[in-house]
Order: C-alpha cells, then structure tokens, then sequence
C-alpha cells in the first residue's frame, strides 16, 4: 500500500467551487462589514484582514453579476 496520503474534493452546493467557506457564513461576513469595519469583523470573526476583505469582494462582485443579469 503507498504511503502517500491521498485527497479528494467533493462539490457540495452549499460552498462555491474553491472557496474556504460556505455561501451562508460569506454572505454573513458581507452583511458585517457593511455595518462595521473589516478591522472590526477581521477581530470578530478570527480572520486576517486579508480574508475578511477577500469574501466581502467576492459577495460584492457575485451582487455585481447578479445585478447585471437583471
């Protein structure tokens, strides 16, 4: 048997495809930060500022398409 670990990915429709965290909590976050800073919801949430900032610009552009689709 080889000793190399191996991984799978599953789709699950509650996480976009190579995103870290459910729809339901980015959407959360997105909500936050239009009510706080990403400072404040990076101490919050126990996020860098980085990914904090990271999921609100996803949300934002995923409003964007939507919008568009409109």
């Amino acid at each position: 048997m080889n000793d190399r670990a191996r991984h799978f990915t599953e789709k699950l429709p509650f996480v976009d495809w190579e995103r870290r965290y459910t729809q339901r909590y980015e959407e959360y976050v997105y909500q936050r930060v239009q009510s706080a800073s990403v400072e404040q919801v990076s101490r919050d949430e126990y996020l860098s500022w980085d990914q904090i900032q990271g999921i609100f610009n996803h949300q934002f552009s995923l409003k964007k398409k939507m919008i568009g689709k409109k």
